[in-house]
This record gives structure tokens, sequence and C-alpha cells, in this order.
């Protein structure tokens, strides 16, 4: 194991016992004779992106979560956090209680989440929009930027527009190249080259009619010149209604791919599979029920340079757990429109990263409760989950999952939801995942959170003695 493998499970066993919370790996005497000892201690700032409303003044929630003083006993007191816009250096205080949950409502973006002092360990933000149940229910967990990213779209048809919306949070400009994939592969059309994403900017970009004239449609996006962070803003219409969703990679494209909250709707949900390696996958796809059931698995085929949409049928309950795994490097992303048939509603779930040694979001504002899913990359993991409601009373439950099925935990409204594990080398094999509906049957909505590793601790080396 490495000293960071160490440090990070002695960090993790000393929280569950409330002791001692900084870890000091033995020290390491270099080829030239110094000797170098790595000290581990909670980090002191952290902050998140997130894409902001649609539009230049499109408005939505930011909510912001600390993790519980119990499984966070390191962080000190003192600290705060705050959002603002990417261009501006004023920041609007946001009224973070350690274990609390906060909601801001900002317009415009792109957003910077920020957290200092005892607030920056165990810090995660979200972007909710539609939840007041008269708009398609929206969300977006805020994340770090990405050199590339894969994005799944919507389904064939004149009625949808999808527009990429790039994020440069950084000092320097960026450049972005745009590949379009589908059922029928490259969809040379729809490419786009160098396109300018200067520097604290927002940039939308309409794909091209070109791209709606496909199915199975995934969008690559990769910049050598900086990481950006990128999203689909994916709508469509029926009728008087409109169906909205906020789409992004989280998980870095590998043999393994874990989906933990793909939504259910009239006992299937679809999966979108692409290779972004070049060549063709097979790929056995085992939907995870959260009932106890024997997992449902297909083997199928990813043509070379196509992408494929498998539907999963035959599933019982709202939720699964989707997990892909190949011999090539794969991305998939799983989707399901809402329940009602009067509305257009619908929400995509993106594959997972490992949560590292805690995750945690607060889906309020959304205005409905949700089913948490969790899911195992390896035999078992044992998972404490912490659940907050709005008047700070917590629930914390210990949980068992395993490699063959999902577990699924109720989250009410207005909750915060925390989620740690131990970690080897620095993983946690664990992975999670919220579908939000709002259970109205005239006027269905519905979205996904996936939950990333939160901002936990930090690694210090120096130099000791020669």
């Amino acid at each position: 194991m490495s000293a960071q493998g160490i440090a990070r499970g002695v960090v993790l066993a000393a929280a569950a016992a409330g002791m001692v919370w900084t870890a000091h790996a033995a020290p390491v005497r270099t080829s030239t004779g110094e000797r170098l000892a790595t000290t581990t201690s909670a980090v002191e700032a952290a902050s998140l992106v997130c894409p902001g409303g649609a539009g230049s003044n499109g408005s939505t929630e930011v909510n912001a979560t600390s993790s519980p003083e119990s499984l966070t006993p390191f962080a000190r007191e003192g600290g705060g956090a705050s959002a603002r816009l990417e261009s501006s250096s004023d920041p609007k205080a946001m009224s973070l209680e350690r274990g609390g949950a906060t909601v801001t409502e900002m317009k415009g973006g792109p957003l910077v989440v920020e957290s200092t002092g005892g607030m920056a360990p165990g810090f995660a933000a979200a972007q909710i929009s539609g939840g007041d149940g008269k708009s398609p229910l929206v969300a977006r967990t805020c994340a770090a930027s990405l050199n590339e990213a894969w994005i799944p779209v919507g389904q064939k048809g004149s009625s949808r527009l999808s527009t990429l919306v790039l994020v440069n949070s950084g000092s320097h400009g960026a450049t972005v190249d745009i590949d379009v994939s589908s059922r029928d592969g490259d969809v040379a059309g729809a490419a786009i080259t160098d396109k300018a994403v200067p520097a604290h900017s927002r940039v939308e970009v309409n794909l091209p009619t070109e791209a709606k004239n496909h199915d199975g449609v995934v969008v690559h996006v990769r910049s050598e010149s900086g990481a950006v962070q990128a999203s689909v803003r994916d709508s469509a219409s029926s009728g008087s209604t409109k169906g909205e969703e906020l789409t992004a990679q989280y998980a870095v494209p590998g043999t393994t791919q874990i989906v933990p909250a793909a939504p259910v709707t009239d006992g299937k949900t679809s999966v979108r599979l692409a290779a972004p390696a070049g060549r063709g996958a097979v790929v056995k796809l085992s939907a995870l029920s959260t009932q106890g059931e024997a997992s449902k698995d297909r083997v199928v085929s990813v043509p070379r340079g196509r992408t494929l949409d498998v539907s999963l049928d035959g599933l019982k309950g709202s939720t699964v757990a989707v997990r892909a795994t190949s011999e090539a490097e794969i991305v998939a992303a799983a989707t399901a429109p809402a329940a009602s048939g009067s509305s257009a509603d619908f929400a995509w779930a993106q594959a997972a990263p490992d949560i590292g040694p805690a995750a945690g979001t607060a889906p309020r504002g959304a205005g409905t409760g949700g089913d948490l899913v969790l899911a195992a990359s390896a035999p078992q993991v044992r998972a404490t989950v912490v659940v907050t409601t709005k008047d700070g009373k917590s629930t914390t439950q210990h949980v068992d999952v395993r490699d063959n099925a999902a577990r699924r935990i109720s989250v009410p409204k207005d909750a915060s939801v925390w989620v740690t594990a131990p970690t080897k080398q620095g993983e946690s094999h664990l992975h999670a995942g919220i579908v939000l509906r709002t259970g109205s049957k005239s006027s269905d909505r519905i979205t996904t959170l996936t939950l990333t590793a939160a901002p936990w601790m930090r690694e210090q080396t120096a130099l000791v003695a020669r």
C-alpha cells in the first residue's frame, strides 16, 4: 500500500473513533541522502465550479453542504462558505455550519462555490432548478474541470435543443475541439474545432442541427490548452410541456463503469455506451437491483466508432444501479423519462467516480426527496451513511454493499446526505448517486445527482534532515 493509502486509512479510522485526526508517514530517505516526511492534515480551502443558470441572467439554486462532525472530527473550528460569479470578486456569503446545508439563489454563471478553514474538509455543492414543480427538474453536481469529457445527448428529433456549456475557471484562455459520435458513426457536420473559451468565462454553443438527425449521440469535448468544465443543457418539448437535463461526465473512461442511480420508468432504463479508445468493445451490462434480486445481465457489442443504446427491461422499483465492464475502455450513462405520460421531463444518470474517503450532497430546493443508491466495484464495501434533516436531526446507518446488488436509502425532502467508506490506496470502491422525482402524477419531474469525492485531507512533504 502507498504512503497516501496508509495515511488516508489511518485518518478515516481515527475519524470513526473520534480520536486523532492527523497522520504522519514514516520519513523516506531519497537516493541523494535527504530525509523526506509526509504529513497529512485537513484541507484548508476548497473551490468547486458550477455552470450556473441558463443564459446570462438565468437563476439557479446553489446548494452547499458540510459533512457531520461525527465524520469530520479533524476539522478545526471557524471558516465559512460563499458563492460568486466567476467574473466577480464580490462573493455572496452562505450561512453554513458544520453538518448543515444551505441554499442560495444565484443568477448567471459560471459560479464558484468556496469554503475555507473548518468548512473546507467535507464540503460539497450542487445546483438545482425547477424545484417549484412548474419547470423541468434539473440538477448538476459542482465539480472540478477536466481536459476531456464524453457527454450523452437526448434522442433524435427536431423538438430537441442541445446546448454545450463550457466553463473555464482558469487564469488562461482555453481552446476546445468538439466531436459528435452516434449510432451511425461520427457526425462530421456537427464537429467544431478551435472553440475559444476565455479565462474566467462561460461559453454556450448550440450543437449543429446535424446532431439532431442521429440516434445515440455522444459529445466528445477535449482541450489541450487548459482544463474546462463541460455540460450539455439538453431540452425537449412535447406539446405545451418541456423536459430538460444538464448532463456532464464525472467518471473518466475505464474498463468498469458504475451508474449507481439509474432511473427506472415502466420497468426499464436505457443505457448509452461508447468506446472512446477508437475500437469496438464487448460489454457486459448488469442491472443491480435495490430489492435483493439477482442482477440482470446482458452482453452487447459496441461497434468501432459508433455508440449503442441498450434497453434493460423487466426491472422492479424506481431505480437500479448499472455496471458495465469490458476489456476496452468505455463510457456509460443511463436515461429514463418521467413516469407521467403528460410530462416531457427526463433524466440522465452518469457513471460515478469512486467517492474516495467521503462524498455528500444536499438536494434542498428540489422540492422533493430522493433515493440514494450505493453500488460497489469490489466484492463488499462497508459504508457509513448519515442523513441530516432540515431541523438538524441526523441518523447514521452502517451498510454492507456487495458487488452483485445495490443498496437504496430514502433521503427526505430538504435533507442532506453524506457517505464514507474505508479507503485502500486512495480508493473506497464505492459509487453513489441520487434519483429525485416530484411524484406528481399530473406533472412528474425527474433528475439525478452524482456524488463525487469531497475535499478531505492534504499531504505535505518536507525535508527533515540530510
